[in-house]
């Protein structure tokens, strides 16, 4: 967690500050979309897999670490390939084809 805070603080909330006033992803390559994305689901992740962890208490001792570990892993797998799934959705314009225009705006 303190890796995606200090990525956060670092990389994130800087391109935020200059997106004050525009959409938050206008002018934005595909890249710094998935960046942001992946930043995303990343800190997400890894706040509600403790959470959850806490809140199950029969889990402790029961289940080895690596096991948690693992599916920590593939989680977070997951969600980055869903992200990334819907990046590609969200971006794609009527005829099917990427929308590459905010690409080439830098």
């Amino acid at each position: 967690m303190t890796a995606s805070i200090q990525a956060t603080g670092s990389v994130i909330l800087p391109k935020v500050k200059m997106q004050i006033g525009r959409s938050l992803t206008e002018g934005m390559s595909t890249k710094q979309r998935s960046t942001f994305l992946v930043s995303g689901v990343i800190s997400a992740t890894s706040w509600r897999v403790p959470l959850m962890l806490g809140a199950l208490p029969q889990l402790n001792f029961v289940v080895p670490m690596t096991v948690i570990l693992m599916a920590y892993g593939l989680l977070l797998a997951a969600a980055i390939v869903v992200s990334h799934s819907l990046l590609f959705v969200l971006t794609a314009d009527k005829t099917g084809k990427f929308d590459e225009s905010a690409d080439r705006a830098r």
